[in-house]
């Protein structure tokens, strides 16, 4: 339905599919979208990230959390510019219902068992213009824990939560201010890595770029 490729992204859902996937998003805030990159690029992926230097990376107002983040890189920008097209900023609306979008932000980045590495419940609506959050794996090697979890804010009660250990599969999940997510911690010793972000009503990607570092 979505394959992400060296060439372009392809987008090419039936309605029946479409429909199956709106569904599985409203009850469970989430969907898992299969094999959305490429083979062949995530070969190339994988070569740009062994090449480049992870930082380690802390986010503010979230709580107690530290992750390790890819810097410059040509993999990160080559990421979004692939991300960031009409025809899947049309496929994620009519799967998740969300607003118009604008541009798709992220980061490369690697949580590694035994490095204190963690994730604190938070639920990314500051501002106001992150629609629909997005994780790709990108982890060759399958690991354990690294759930993602989702919650009701006011109850704390655990309404979903999935393992995306699909290698190049994606998860779309909900961002609202009544909901907040995890990422439960890496266990074992094969470390997590994910290209993760937020579908955004603004800027559009062409302002982007002119603001950050891709």
């Amino acid at each position: 339905m979505i394959r992400i490729t060296r060439a372009g992204t392809r987008v090419s859902p039936s309605r029946a599919e479409v429909a199956r996937l709106r569904r599985e998003f409203e009850l469970r805030h989430y969907v898992r979208l299969r094999r959305v990159l490429d083979p062949d690029l995530l070969a190339f992926v994988l070569r740009g990230i062994e090449a480049s230097e992870f930082q380690e990376r802390t986010h503010a107002d979230i709580g107690s959390n530290k992750e390790l983040c890819l810097g410059k890189s040509p993999v990160v920008g080559l990421l979004h510019v692939l991300v960031n097209g009409d025809d899947l900023f049309a496929a994620v609306r009519r799967i998740t219902g969300c607003g118009p979008i604008g541009c798709f932000d992220g980061r490369v980045y690697r949580t590694i068992p035994g490095y204190g590495h963690r994730d604190a419940w938070h639920s990314d609506a500051a501002g106001g213009h992150r629609r629909v959050a997005m994780t790709i794996n990108l982890s060759p090697t399958v690991y354990r824990g690294g759930r993602l979890q989702i919650r009701d804010r006011s109850s704390q009660r655990t309404l979903s939560e999935i393992v995306n250990d699909g290698f190049g599969d994606a998860v779309l999940f909900r961002i609202r201010a009544d909901l907040e997510h995890r990422i439960t911690d890496v266990e074992g010793t094969a470390p997590k890595t994910a290209f993760a972000g937020w579908f955004q009503s603004q800027p559009s990607f062409a302002s982007l770029l002119k603001s950050v570092r891709l």
